[in-house]
């Protein structure tokens, strides 16, 4: 589905080498261990050097890096890779953002500003999420972008797919949904714009950002469930 490159399209499978001694890293956040990816041996897991996040202290391994600079290593900066989630190539993820599950960020991605990756979620090339959600094997990619706007973050789902800008109280849902290259669709207020399977509709629903957050104590959990 992300037809990427056989090197640059790791697709998470369970299992991982023994780990070995640390590999070299020079930051204070986390550590890219010798835990190596079972199918795409060039990925590593981090482990944590001090807490991160409410549910991610030192010692706590997390997902796989391609580089350093796939995870903002700044010592205020939250955001972290969970179980068999990807961060690689020219990937960079920061700003409080969190990716886990099996989801994949590759090539020029860039996740920022709390945003959250989930599911088999995959968001390549040049793409951009910012304060947004990307799940269950939705895709971002060439120059899509999917933004806040006003306090309200769009939530990309369930197969669909981003090729152009989103942004505000949108809600995108199904394989049939694709927003197009040249595509800028954006909406505010409490009204959410639902694009579910190609058709639209504006319906009052929750807070688009409680159909996605969880309490800290159980993304943990969410994501072991989501990895199976």
């Amino acid at each position: 589905r992300c037809g990427i490159p056989k090197r640059r399209c790791p697709v998470p499978k369970s299992g991982i080498k023994k780990e070995k001694e640390m590999r070299t890293i020079s930051n204070q956040k986390y550590e890219i261990t010798d835990i190596a990816h079972e199918r795409y041996p060039w990925l590593h897991r981090i482990r944590a050097l001090r807490q991160i996040r409410e549910n991610v202290v030192a010692g706590d391994i997390g997902g796989f890096v391609e580089f350093e600079k796939n995870l903002d290593t700044d010592s205020d900066d939250s955001s972290w890779i969970y179980d068999n989630a990807i961060a690689c190539g020219n990937a960079f993820v920061n700003e409080d953002s969190i990716v886990y599950g099996g989801a994949i960020v590759r090539d020029n991605a860039y996740i920022t500003k709390k945003s959250s990756l989930s599911g088999r979620a995959v968001v390549m090339e040049d793409a951009m999420v910012q304060t947004g959600f990307v799940l269950d094997e939705a895709v971002v990619a060439g120059n899509g972008m999917v933004l806040e706007r006003d306090g309200y973050s769009p939530i990309v789902r369930n197969g669909a797919s981003v090729f152009g800008r989103v942004y505000g109280n949108i809600l995108i849902d199904g394989e049939a949904s694709v927003i197009t290259e040249n595509e800028v669709l954006g909406h505010l207020g409490r009204d959410t714009l639902c694009i579910k399977n190609g058709k639209r509709s504006v319906e009052r629903l929750h807070d688009p950002r409680e159909l996605t957050q969880k309490p800290a104590q159980r993304i943990r959990q969410a994501s072991r469930d989501d990895a199976r």
